[in-house]
C-alpha cells in the first residue's frame, strides 16, 4: 500500500472540499492526480465526507495558509485593497497547491506562484511587489550559484540578489509595512513614481533554519557596478565602466573593495 500518497490525497481532501467530494464521487480526472490503486482510492472513497473535512472553526486550514502565505503578507494585503477581497483563500483549491502536495514542493514558494497567477492583469506595481516578495522567499533558501572567479575577476557573491522592479514598488512596500502595522493598508496607485526600482537582496546566516535578509534601493552607479558582476567581471571592462562613468579606475577598485567587504562581491 502506498501510505505517502495515501496521505498526501487526505490532506488534499481536507483542505479542499470540493476536491473531496469529486474524488469521494469517483471522478476519475481528480483520481487521476492521486497516484492510488483502485483498492487505495476505494480504501478513502469508505470514508464519510464529514469525517474527512471536518475541521473546527477552520482551525486546520488557516494555519496551512497563514504558513504558506506569511512570506507575501504586504502582497496579500495589497490585493485585498485592490480587488476587495482576500485572494489568499484561494490558494487551496489552486493547481499549485495540489501540485505541493503532489510532488513535494514547498508550499510558500507554491503559494507565490498561485499570488501571480490569480493577480495576472493586476497592477504593475503590485505584481512587481509580489515578485519581490518571491524574491526574499527565496533568499531565505537558496543561493544563486554563480561561477568561481578566476584571479583578477569579480562577481556578484551567491548570497546577493539584483533585481528590478517596477516604479515605485520599493517606496509602497516601505509605505504598506508602515500601514500595516497601524491596520490601513493602501493601494498600490497611491505611490507616484517614474523610475524602475532596483533593490539589493542580500542574505546572511540567521539564528533558525532561514537565512536573514537584508535589501537596500541602489543608485544609478552602483547598477551599472552590480549588473555587470552578475558574472564574472574583468579587469579590462571594468577599467572600461570606469571611463564611462568619469571616474578613475583606482577609484571603481576601490568602490568595488568597499561592496566585496560588505559581502556583495567576490573577488577571484
Amino acid at each position: 500500500m502506498n501510505h505517502r500518497a495515501l496521505q498526501r490525497t487526505l490532506f488534499r481532501m481536507q483542505l479542499d472540499h470540493d476536491f473531496a467530494r469529486r474524488i469521494l464521487d469517483g471522478d476519475r480526472a481528480s483520481l487521476e492526480t492521486t497516484g492510488l490503486s483502485p483498492t487505495e482510492a476505494a480504501l478513502l472513497q469508505s470514508a464519510p465526507f464529514a469525517g474527512i473535512t471536518a475541521d473546527p472553526g477552520n482551525q486546520r486550514r488557516d494555519q496551512v495558509l497563514g504558513n504558506a502565505s506569511s512570506e507575501l503578507r504586504l502582497s496579500v494585503a495589497a490585493a485585498a485593497v485592490t480587488r476587495g477581497a482576500d485572494v489568499a483563500r484561494g490558494f487551496l483549491a489552486s493547481e499549485q497547491f495540489h501540485d505541493a502536495i503532489r510532488c513535494d514542493g514547498r508550499l510558500p514558494f507554491a503559494f507565490a506562484d498561485y499570488l501571480e497567477s490569480a493577480l495576472e492583469g493586476a497592477d504593475a506595481r503590485l505584481r512587481s511587489l509580489v515578485r519581490l516578495e518571491r524574491e526574499l522567499l527565496r533568499a531565505r533558501r537558496e543561493d544563486i550559484h554563480r561561477e568561481r572567479p578566476m584571479p583578477g575577476d569579480v562577481v556578484l557573491a551567491k548570497t546577493a540578489r539584483l533585481i528590478e522592479l517596477a516604479p515605485g514598488t520599493w517606496r509602497y512596500a516601505e509605505l504598506l509595512h508602515a500601514r500595516l502595522e497601524r491596520g490601513t493598508p493602501i493601494a498600490p496607485g497611491a505611490v507616484g513614481s517614474d523610475d524602475s526600482d532596483w533593490i539589493l537582496i542580500l542574505s546572511k546566516p540567521g539564528d533558525g533554519p532561514l537565512r536573514d535578509v537584508e535589501t537596500e534601493p541602489l543608485q544609478p552607479m552602483v547598477v551599472a557596478v552590480l549588473r555587470r558582476a552578475e558574472s564574472p567581471w574583468p579587469a579590462s571592462a571594468r577599467a572600461e565602466l570606469a571611463r564611462e562613468l568619469g571616474v578613475e579606475a583606482a577609484e571603481l577598485e576601490s568602490f568595488i573593495d568597499d561592496l566585496a567587504s560588505d559581502g556583495v562581491l567576490v573577488r577571484g
